[in-house]
């Protein structure tokens, strides 16, 4: 049942990857951008 409870545990754990992801790709984009620079 713990599948079928998508509000706390689930969106936070979500969320949490999410950012680290995007924190990430901003940082590669940013490294690109300056390289390109």
């Amino acid at each position: 049942m713990s599948d079928d409870q998508p509000s706390s545990t689930g969106d936070d754990r979500l969320e949490e990857a999410t950012d680290s992801e995007v924190a990430d790709a901003i940082a590669a984009v940013d490294e690109r951008t300056e390289d390109d620079d």
